[in-house]
């Protein structure tokens, strides 16, 4: 049954990361000028969906108080911590690498999308201990060899003026933003626990999993303005005009004509729904990759992560259903794609066979891993059960 669950999440997440690109890519289609209007309500946006989840799932009301009794000061302070940080790697993200997206040729990007994977899988081993087996690695492979292959179908025809060094290493940095916000979200996920029972081997979840992505989604706004500097360089003197506008059309439905892409006018009431569909499916991929990081190790989200644009190049290659959106298919694509699918399921394959492989602690992983804290003080766990509503010993939403 358990691995049952671990196959639904793992399937959950893969279909709402493609889902989510095939929207934004109808979204971009149809608002080029609106990225960093796109940023920041998604910000503004997840703060809101994580502490809905949040309310409803353990009825209290203050996501900055940790929902159990023992080591609340530490706790209190780690929540901070690694939220405050994780706020930042998401506001990379969204504001850099969707500004960056027109200044990047689609051959660089494939390149520098795959680079996050090498770095996820070094900081997994460095910073967090993990190891994996042979098979695992072989896998890994197939998917990051997937990946590059689209860079032999050539480049873009419209990649003149493109591809700076300057926009390269935004985009970059928005790429590999994703894989660091995995690798924290690990780190709070399986280590900030205590033990109970009667021979200390259950755990009680200290941070609940919407409680801090709420407070990343929270930290997040402040930093994607702090980030404005991206779009005015990108925009130059006109970013406050796209940006108003941008916000008119997604909070009020107002859009003006002259920020419709060419070929796409008529589309704007489809795109808007596309951009708050896109937000939605991107938020529940979080939510889903943080439940499985209460087991799995950050590898293993970004396979399922890499495993989403399989499914959208599925989609847009459909075209009774994308009509105006549709993608055509090439020869080195489709075998990429199945490289990339032959390697993830693979990969999910061995993960559930394999006995995971102990931690190796090192000087750096001392630094960086949350420590688990020792056995909870039995009056504290009482007092925090109480405190957290119905649900409190399930830490795990």
């Amino acid at each position: 049954m358990a691995k049952a669950v671990d196959l639904l999440k793992f399937l959950a997440l893969v279909l709402a990361q493609g889902s989510m690109i095939v929207l934004v890519v109808i979204f971009g289609d149809v608002f080029p000028r609106y990225a960093y209007a796109f940023a920041v309500a998604l910000s503004m946006w997840g703060t809101i969906f994580f502490y809905l989840v949040f309310v409803i799932y353990y009825r209290r009301f203050n996501p900055f108080v940790p929902l159990h009794a023992p080591y609340r000061k530490e706790v209190k302070l780690i929540l901070l911590k690694q939220s405050i940080i994780n706020g930042f790697a998401w506001s990379m993200n969204y504001v850099m690498a969707l500004q960056a997206n027109p200044k990047v040729s689609g051959l660089y990007q494939v390149v520098l999308s795959e680079t996050s994977l090498i770095m996820i899988c070094l900081a997994s081993l460095a910073l967090l201990g993990n190891r994996y087996h042979v098979g695992q690695w072989l896998c890994f492979a197939a998917v990051m060899i997937g990946g590059i292959l689209p860079i032999f179908g050539g480049g873009d025809d419209d990649s003149a003026g493109k591809d700076q060094p300057w926009w390269l290493l935004i985009f970059m940095l928005g790429a590999w933003a994703v894989g660091i916000a995995n690798i924290l979200t690990e780190n709070v996920m399986r280590n900030v626990h205590c033990f109970t029972g009667p021979e200390n081997t259950e755990k009680l979840q200290l941070i609940s999993s919407s409680q801090f992505l709420c407070l990343s989604q929270f930290y997040s706004v402040l930093f994607v303005f702090a980030l404005i500097w991206v779009p005015i360089a990108a925009e130059g003197s006109i970013w406050s005009t796209n940006f108003l506008n941008g916000m008119g059309c997604l909070l009020a439905g107002n859009c003006p004509a002259s920020d419709v892409g060419e070929g796409y006018l008529g589309y704007e009431g489809l795109a808007v729904f596309a951009m708050w569909s896109s937000s939605t499916c991107s938020l529940v991929s979080a939510l889903i990759a943080a439940a499985i990081q209460r087991k799995q190790d950050v590898v293993y989200v970004t396979v399922a992560y890499t495993l989403g644009p399989v499914v959208s190049f599925v989609i847009l290659m459909l075209g009774f259903l994308m009509g105006h959106f549709y993608q055509a298919p090439t020869v080195i694509k489709v075998v990429a794609n199945i490289l990339t699918l032959g390697g993830g399921v693979m990969y999910k394959v061995l993960t559930s066979l394999y006995t995971a492989k102990p931690m190796q602690d090192s000087w750096l992983t001392s630094k960086f891993k949350i420590l688990p804290f020792n056995q909870c003080l039995i009056e504290a766990v009482e007092q925090g059960s109480m405190r957290s509503g119905g649900n409190s010993w399930g830490g795990g939403d």
